[in-house]
This record gives C-alpha cells, sequence and structure tokens, in this order.
C-alpha cells in the first residue's frame, strides 16, 4: 500500500515480482488497485492490471 501511495512503481513492481497480493485489502476494505484508482495513479494501476 505504501509503495502505492508513494507512487513508487519499482518497488511496486518487485512486490509483485516477489509475489505479494494486490487484491488483499487494508483496514478500510481498499486494496492497492483502488488506492491507486482514486489517487489517479495511472502508472501504478498499469502494473497492478499487467500482474492480473
Amino acid at each position: 500500500m505504501l509503495a502505492a501511495l508513494s507512487r513508487n512503481g519499482r518497488v511496486v513492481s518487485a512486490l509483485l515480482e516477489a509475489g505479494a497480493d494486490p487484491d488483499m485489502p487494508d483496514y478500510q476494505g481498499q486494496t492497492v488497485f483502488d488506492i491507486a484508482r482514486n489517487n489517479r495513479y495511472r502508472d501504478i494501476e498499469r502494473l497492478l492490471e499487467s500482474a492480473g
């Protein structure tokens, strides 16, 4: 979540490659994709979409 909030694509990619679950919600029920979409971080959205 923090990597997406800080808009750090390299860390997001590394976490996804290491097996991080992008569908796991935070304590408010938001996924990392929700955070990227709500903040209009299109680059992070594309990374998450390409990860499946």
